[in-house]
């Protein structure tokens, strides 16, 4: 495996083949060994070959009462190696990257999650991710847990996390489990396109406040004149129901009106028309027309 012969291996200190960077850590692990009295460890570091190279090795070692040391190494390079690739996508990856498990706690996180949450990747690790949802979603979130539970995959769950200076986040999460109870997921801050829903949401909500407390008529058709809203004054004057007018083009109450009528919407800003009501009346009434979104409003 290293390359070496038993001879080489005995004329010199085993620390003498360990990297250069993991000779502390193994001289700290025989300090605590003796003074804890506990006669097996477990590590990890790297071992020099005889062509120069380093691989991995898992150690188990037992300190016996005649003062030597009993170890037995297993060759982790490859596993090592994949973890350190693991690593590396982590540390690039601009979305939030999670391994967890199914009872709930972190195991890993990727640095993404100190520039954008604020919280370093030791306060998180360990930590049962409901620490930090936001308590109206958790109920949400544990619906979701159990899914995972039952190996299903997750896509575009949406929930808050909690800040390290107490604001919250909206994130949209995709997740994968494992059949061991591992749990691979990214999270990607949905925050701004969140907050400018809700926005629309707002303005769309005012806008229909606006209409329906209107003295005046208000209907809306698309750019083939198919009515799509009216409000309660409109069906007041035109005398026709909101289910009546939800079901008309525009010519059946326009006099005026006939089949290109969603081309001179296009063209004029202001017109008059004249409008039939439901006893066969006409009367003459002014108003504007606007096209937004191949929707024409008019008022």
């Amino acid at each position: 495996m290293l390359g070496w012969e038993p001879e080489d291996l005995l004329s010199d200190t085993f620390l003498s083949f360990v990297h250069p960077d993991d000779i502390e850590a193994i001289v700290n692990q025989i300090q605590s060994q003796k003074k804890s009295g506990t006669t097996v460890q477990q590590f990890v570091n790297r071992y020099r070959c005889k062509d120069g190279s380093y691989r991995w090795l898992e150690w188990t070692a037992s300190a016996e009462i005649d003062g030597f040391i009993y170890a037995i190494a297993r060759d982790k390079t490859d596993q090592k190696r994949i973890e350190q690739e693991r690593d590396r996508f982590f540390d690039i990856s601009i979305d939030l990257l999670v391994i967890a498990n199914t009872d709930g706690t972190f195991r890993k996180v990727n640095e993404r999650w100190t520039e954008v949450l604020g919280w370093e990747q030791s306060e998180l690790v360990n930590r049962p991710f409901f620490d930090f949802v936001h308590p109206d979603d958790i109920e949400p979130t544990l619906v979701e847990l159990e899914r995972e539970k039952r190996g299903e995959q997750v896509t575009k769950f949406v929930n808050r996390y909690r800040c390290k200076d107490n604001s919250y986040l909206y994130l949209e999460w995709t997740t994968q489990p494992e059949p061991d109870g591992t749990i691979y997921a990214v999270a990607r801050d949905i925050t701004q396109r969140k907050l400018a829903e809700q926005a629309i949401m707002q303005s769309v909500e005012r806008y229909q406040s606006v209409i329906e407390t209107a003295n005046d008529g208000f209907w809306v058709i698309d750019i083939h004149g198919n009515i799509l809203e009216v409000n309660d004054s409109y069906c007041r004057l035109s005398g026709y129901t909101r289910e009546e007018l939800l079901q008309m083009h525009i010519s059946e109450i326009d006099a005026n009106e006939h089949e290109k009528i969603h081309s001179r919407i296009l063209r004029r800003s202001s017109i008059k028309r004249i409008f039939c009501l439901k006893r066969d009346i006409a009367i003459k009434m002014e108003h504007s027309g606007t096209l937004k979104s191949q929707r024409a409003i008019q008022i």
